[in-house]
């Protein structure tokens, strides 16, 4: 997701007016700046397939406004590649009782796949744009990057589960926006699951598969570069 600096749009601009594509190194990370798109800081898709246009390799940054955390949201949620995904992922859904416990066939995969995607949609709106723009949180993950050995980049990683960055002091603050989001998806979850499928017990088992969800998308949008550089 583009993420502006006065320098950056500046830049923009002047691109804009060449109406060229330049491409230059910083590091191990390729800032590609295109005309009138502005400079993008972010990889855009992890492995090729996984959005991920809330992930940003700078971190001096300035805070997203409302539409920006709105679109990255929108962006994130039905991007046509993680909608493939997720629509491969459920043909793995298949127990006994059929997808997700919608029984078998054609009419069972799509209900299967459709509350997984309303799933995705609470989690994200909520998570992702009104709770982010309620508590003035930023719903970024900042890579930590390569100056930092392993250890201490997996454990940021992980902990950037519960820790977000805030837009009124640009110091780390406990992740309410996207920890809220994820429980109201889950509470949401039992007015169109299967009854095998709902209660108290499976709604805190969906709450910590998010957030185990969570924290391997981190690792992967971490090491994600690494990865790319190698292959």
């Amino acid at each position: 997701y583009p993420v502006f600096a006065a320098q950056a749009v500046a830049q923009d601009a002047d691109q804009s007016q060449k109406g060229k594509q330049k491409t230059k190194k910083k590091g191990k990370v390729r800032l590609t700046y295109g005309a009138g798109k502005g400079p993008k800081y972010s990889p855009g898709h992890l492995f090729y397939v996984i959005p991920a246009y809330e992930v940003s390799y700078l971190k001096t940054v300035p805070p997203m406004t409302p539409k920006q955390k709105f679109d990255a949201m929108f962006s994130e949620t039905y991007d046509w590649q993680g909608l493939a995904m997720g629509g491969l992922e459920t043909l793995f859904e298949h127990t006994s009782n059929g997808y997700c416990g919608y029984g078998p066939g054609f009419g069972g995969y799509m209900k299967c796949f459709a509350s997984a995607q309303i799933d995705a949609d609470d989690s994200g709106f909520w998570g992702d744009y009104v709770f982010p723009v309620w508590f003035h949180e930023d719903p970024r993950y900042f890579r930590l990057g390569e100056s930092h050995s392993f250890a201490a980049r997996f454990a940021y990683a992980i902990d950037r589960t519960f820790i977000v960055r805030s837009d009124l002091t640009g110091r780390p603050t406990f992740a309410w926006a996207p920890t809220l989001g994820t429980i109201l998806a889950a509470i949401a979850s039992n007015t169109y699951y299967p009854n095998a499928q709902r209660g108290v017990g499976l709604t805190a088992s969906r709450v910590e598969f998010d957030l185990i969800g969570t924290a391997i998308f981190n690792l992967e949008a971490e090491f994600w570069p690494d990865i790319r550089n190698v292959f």
